[in-house]
């Protein structure tokens, strides 16, 4: 059984849960950090778009935002594709 599946199965209280956790986590100014100092403009990235299931997009960094380091990757705005 894969992690998908599994929250499949799980009650909508812990998915709740858990969905807040992550928020949390990738909210933390510590991981917004480390992000940034990663990321670079003209990098190539892989990112997740509009649809987490579907195979990962790629394209070029082309600005970052001071407060959500994480939003570089979701947000097809900030990336030209390539």
């Amino acid at each position: 059984m894969d992690i998908l599946d599994s929250l499949r199965q799980a009650p909508s209280a812990e998915l709740y849960r858990l969905y807040l956790a992550i928020g949390k986590m990738l909210d933390d100014p510590r991981r917004i950090l480390e992000v940034r100092q990663r990321l670079h403009l003209g990098m190539e990235v892989s990112y997740i778009g509009g649809d987490p299931l579907a195979p990962p997009s790629h394209g070029t960094v082309v600005a970052q935002w001071q407060r959500c380091a994480h939003c570089l990757l979701r947000l097809a705005h900030l990336v030209r594709r390539s």
